[in-house]
């Protein structure tokens, strides 16, 4: 039996577009395309290589839809490179409405080339893999795009973090730990579980974040809610 092939690009090009976007975008990556068109073009090759790698899978139709979208990526992260500074006191609505815009251009696609798989697959096998690729967005989510909006928010409402280092010496890391944790804990145990255990782990970020990071108690408090509250909304869809 066949993919859906609507459903299947879109997941596969939303799976694509977290990688180049997130996973494989390093901190050096981040620096320099935050300053310069030079580093959006390398931000761009990489998911340019990694979009071509998922969508290739639905043949000429899914490459040039791939190089479509990371043309307009492009576009989008230029814009976003050029008016930056009008909105560094709101950047995590402007993230969010960035994203949007991303997600926006691959549904966009994904109807303009309607493209088709390449390959027949089992029912059984196309649900395995259907859940595979499911389970790693929101493994991505939780981990490296959570975290990039808590540190967003962190720098929105405290001036004084901007000028210090986006991520400190393995503040990612740890934000991302917690947030999977907690996340899988929400999904697979009872509720009662997951309160003991956002208090057990409340506790232990909180003593962490003030001793590594030197944040303070209220910088620690709104960082840590927010992760609940979006740990608690995914766990609910997912």
């Amino acid at each position: 039996m066949e993919f859906n092939a609507n459903v299947c690009f879109v997941m596969m090009f939303v799976l694509a577009h977290l990688i180049g976007d997130f996973v494989l975008q390093t901190n050096k990556i981040a620096r320099i395309k935050a300053v310069s068109v030079k580093g959006v073009g390398y931000h761009i090759i990489i998911v340019l290589v990694v979009q071509m790698l998922f969508l290739g899978w639905f043949g000429i139709r899914g490459l040039l839809a791939a190089i479509i979208g990371a043309a307009l990526h492009f576009g989008i992260d230029v814009i976003k490179l050029v008016t930056n500074k009008l909105f560094i006191k709101v950047q995590l609505l402007y993230f969010i409405f960035d994203q949007l815009l991303h997600i926006s251009v691959i549904c966009f696609l994904a109807i303009l080339f309607k493209p088709e798989l390449q390959i027949n697959i089992d029912v059984i096998l196309m649900e395995q893999i259907g859940g595979i690729i499911y389970s790693l967005i929101y493994a991505i989510l939780y981990t490296y795009v959570i975290s990039v909006m808590g540190k967003m928010l962190l720098r929105d409402i405290f001036e004084g973090l901007r000028k210090q280092q986006f991520f400190k010496k393995r503040e990612r890391l740890i934000d991302a730990i917690l947030c999977i944790s907690l996340f899988l804990v929400f999904i697979s145990l009872s509720i009662y579980v997951f309160v003991v255990a956002t208090i057990i782990v409340g506790i232990a970020f909180y003593m962490l974040q003030v001793k590594r990071y030197y944040y303070s108690f209220k910088e620690v408090i709104i960082k840590y809610s927010f992760y609940l509250l979006l740990i608690t909304l995914g766990g609910l869809f997912f």
